[in-house]
């Protein structure tokens, strides 16, 4: 089965000829063009082909193909649209989607396993991971250089090199 990709999330009809608001989950909201087709979460086998696409606000207002009224796009409201992983936007060296860290197993520079990575948090001028521990607690740490040492996603590992303290509750 192929992997999906989540890209937007319709929260709303807007007007009364069929668009919805898409609040876009990519860094590449211009991939929201005339004849792109997404999966929805709610049913993986359905499809849906963007007719128009334009921007307002923080939202993308998508026109699907064939839906032309408010109501036909009203039971759109709050599912996930995703694309087929082989679909992404190539990344530059060194720069990964968060689907591909999540579940990595995170391990100290001297080979100790830590945990693995649970989430990304957006908070600021650089993300913050959280590592689930092998306790079961939660430990966050920035996103730099200075503490994320390797991240390998064939061999599906990060290496950290956290100050003292930085484990710990």
């Amino acid at each position: 089965m192929k992997r999906l990709v989540i890209i937007g999330r319709v929260t709303a009809p807007h007007g009364i000829k069929g668009e919805v608001r898409v609040q876009p989950l990519t860094d590449f909201p211009e991939r929201y063009t005339r004849g792109l087709r997404v999966m929805t979460d709610e049913n993986p086998s359905r499809s849906l082909v963007v007719e128009t696409a334009r921007s307002h606000k923080q939202y993308i207002l998508v026109q699907f193909e064939g839906l032309a009224d408010r109501n036909e796009v009203e039971a759109l409201r709050g599912i996930l649209l995703q694309i087929p992983e082989e679909e992404t936007m190539p990344l530059p060296e060194g720069r990964y989607y968060i689907y591909q860290l999540i579940g990595l197993k995170v391990a100290l520079v001297d080979g100790t396993e830590v945990g693995s990575l649970a989430e990304v948090l957006s908070p600021g001028p650089h993300d913050v991971y959280v590592i689930k521990k092998l306790d079961g607690k939660l430990a966050y740490i920035p996103a730099v250089k200075e503490f994320i040492k390797e991240i390998n996603i064939d061999k599906g590992i990060m290496v950290i090199d956290p100050i003292p303290g930085m484990l710990d509750e």
